[in-house]
């Protein structure tokens, strides 16, 4: 208002101008003044872009601008393989991208492919060069260190680019897609694997809880990740794939083993580093070039170490030998299940055939078991429509009351146990079946078990059949006996 008094009033006011302690004489007018501000601000703001659309670039946005940057970035996090985005029609949000990535070469077609590129330094018409410059100078403070996203905001907000905030997000943006392979994410810490839009709606509203990070696939480091896609068979895609795109099978193959395997102690030392390394993992690049290799005894794989063939391929047959015995560790853990009932029950043949016998041998006894426990047991035995590995789950499930998945190796102990004490009332029962089987119906009496144990010595069991005649005997004898104990 003053300097508007000063050149609206109809009586000429009289204003010393300076700028930089000199005294400047030609300003006689708002014109002139102007001209002079305009002056200074193209020599301190010299690397400002030129942005050539008033809906995005501002400090404070309308909201329907806002509404377009937002249809805009899903476009670029979605379509960045297509022509203008895929947005059809002129909605805002095509304006700004012209203006802002189309007309800058940012996003512009290589080689038939529609992608995210750096712009054209030398287009004068866009002056968006020292800007991209930034942003990769800020990147290459992210590496091997996480970096708020504000500091580079406050960086091209500075002179001398003083962009507004309108356009950052959008830049960031583009500029992440550009360096996909080589940029993580991570909000309030965490690291955030998929780019998706409600990601970016949150770093819109607070980009100081999100920060970058970088991690170059150079000289070791990336034969270590070409060789990491072939040992996971991810295959390598048209465009350079992420670190993500090898880590994430890697994740998610040891955290999707049966809780046994994650929990068990009867693994190799290599295994059991392995597997508490991935599931403590935080940051990918560090997981891979750094956490994994210190895991097996290797240096860490720094981006200036030089391709070493033989370090690259023992690692990595180490790396197999873990996963090896991680990922066998369910199957052995059935192998000796079933060895278990083989010893239990003195069987000879293997597998299916196996199976066979314990069934054939079971059946009799159902007829003649009494007791919840053995009875369930044999049910488990005899029950049909499993696979072998199924069947051996069954049981398993039955003596230890929890699904061998799920076991720690004291459940594993416990079936043991179990699995013997029943072992030996079916070879109790299994006796008297076979006494039985020697009687047909009109034959009188009723066959009985007779176990004798004594301390230090082998039990000695006898089935013997009770005839109506000897009744009275052995009722004398019970009550004689029963004082004892």
């Amino acid at each position: 208002n003053r300097l508007t008094a000063i050149f609206g009033g109809s009586k000429k006011d009289t204003c010393a101008w300076y700028h930089k302690g000199q005294s400047v004489d030609t300003i006689d007018s708002q014109r002139t003044r102007n001209a002079y501000l305009s002056k200074i601000c193209d020599t301190v703001y010299n690397k400002t872009p030129i942005i050539q659309n008033e809906l995005i670039n501002r400090r404070k946005i309308s909201g329907a601008a806002t509404t377009a940057r937002k249809k805009l970035i899903q476009a670029m996090l979605e379509n960045g393989n297509k022509k203008d985005l895929g947005i059809t029609g002129y909605p805002a949000e095509m304006s700004i991208y012209r203006s802002l990535l189309w007309n800058t070469g940012i996003h512009d077609e290589t080689d038939g492919v529609w992608g995210f590129h750096r712009p054209e330094t030398l287009n004068g018409n866009s002056r968006m060069g020292p800007t991209w410059e930034a942003i990769e100078k800020f990147l290459a403070e992210c590496e091997g260190k996480r970096q708020p996203i504000e500091i580079l905001y406050q960086t091209l907000r500075k002179q001398p680019l003083g962009l507004r905030k309108g356009p950052l997000p959008i830049l960031l943006c583009a500029a992440m897609l550009h360096y996909k392979t080589e940029i993580a994410l991570y909000e309030n810490g965490s690291f955030i694997a998929d780019w998706s839009m409600p990601v970016f709606e949150r770093l819109l509203k607070a980009p100081r809880l999100f920060e970058l990070k970088r991690f170059r696939l150079a000289g070791i480091r990336a034969d270590l990740f070409a060789q990491l896609l072939q040992t996971l068979n991810q295959p390598m895609a048209v465009e350079k794939p992420d670190l993500l795109t090898a880590v994430t099978p890697l994740i998610r193959s040891i955290a999707h083993l049966p809780k046994y395997t994650l929990a068990t102690q009867e693994l190799s030392d290599n295994a059991k580093n392995l597997r508490k390394t991935v599931l403590n993992a935080s940051e990918p690049d560090e997981l891979l070039f750094k956490q994994l290799p210190e895991t097996f005894g290797f240096g860490a794989f720094d981006a200036q170490i030089a391709t070493n063939t033989q370090l690259i391929s023992e690692f990595f047959d180490t790396l197999q030998n873990a996963l090896s015995d991680l990922e066998q560790a369910y199957e052995i853990l059935l192998n000796s299940i079933e060895q278990m009932l083989v010893e239990a029950f003195t069987l000879t043949s293997s597998t299916e055939d196996l199976r066979a016998d314990l069934v054939r041998r079971a059946e009799p006894l159902l007829a003649v078991t009494i007791g919840m426990e053995l009875k369930g047991f044999l049910v488990q035995v005899c029950s049909g429509g499993h696979d072998f590995s199924s069947w051996l789950e069954a049981i398993a499930t039955y003596l230890a009351k929890k699904p061998p998945a799920s076991w720690l190796d004291v459940d594993k102990a416990q079936f043991e146990s179990n699995l013997a004490q029943l072992a030996r009332k079916f070879r109790h029962f299994e006796a008297v079946s076979y006494e039985k089987l020697k009687y047909t119906e009109s034959s009188t009496g009723e066959p009985i078990r007779v176990g004798i144990t004594a301390r230090k010595k082998t039990e000695q069991e006898r089935v013997v059949i009770l005839t109506p005649s000897v009744e009275d005997a052995v009722n004398q004898i019970e009550r004689k006996i029963k004082p004892i104990f």
